[in-house]
């Protein structure tokens, strides 16, 4: 639990800093509907650190774990 809260924390943040870069980029409208989009970037977070570590769990033993891990977590 402690590796996903950490990568949770860490996502978090990236989006956080990325979220107004790209809003002033792309010129997105988000700040309308801010708290709604953090719910749900909060919850896609959560749901792919948990799997990234359930995996890293799986993978431990892998004879090639840097390769398994990627191909496990983001499929095509």
């Amino acid at each position: 639990m402690g590796k996903a809260f950490a990568s949770f924390v860490l996502l978090m943040i990236v989006e956080l800093i990325s979220l107004p870069v790209f809003g002033i980029f792309y010129n997105i409208h988000w700040v309308d509907a801010f708290f709604p989009l953090l719910l749900v970037m909060a919850l896609a977070t959560w749901g792919i650190t948990i799997a990234g570590s359930a995996f890293s769990a799986v993978t431990v033993n892998v004879r090639l774990r840097e390769l398994m891990l990627p191909v496990l977590l983001y499929p095509y």
